[in-house]
């Protein structure tokens, strides 16, 4: 072998390495953008749920809120029927004892 067919042979050996490196970085390219997308795809997702959270917590807290004042109001209708209760209870006693007195006196 001369060494022009050396330098030929090494030109096609350096020829078909580049095309093979020229194909494996394509092929990468086309990774690294797909992993791009799939990525910013999941941040928006990410968000997504973060808003999802801060919604969810901020409506929990509303209903927290709401069933305080609930069992406040409830509170306050329970001590008001118990007053009316008394109140009737007492005026049944009043008037039983004012019947059995008359009954009693004549």
């Amino acid at each position: 072998m001369t060494e022009t067919d050396r330098d030929r042979d090494r030109a096609k050996d350096i020829r078909n390495t580049v095309h093979h490196l020229d194909a494996e970085v394509g092929a990468i390219k086309t990774r690294v953008s797909v992993l791009e997308e799939r990525s910013k795809a999941q941040a928006q997702d990410m968000k997504k749920i973060h808003t999802d959270i801060d919604q969810n917590n901020r409506l929990i807290g509303e209903i927290a809120s709401e069933l305080r004042l609930n069992r406040v109001e409830d509170m306050k209708d329970r001590v008001k029927s118990h007053r009316w209760l008394i109140g009737i209870l007492v005026s049944v006693a009043i008037t039983l004892g004012l019947t059995l007195l008359q009954l009693a006196v004549g």
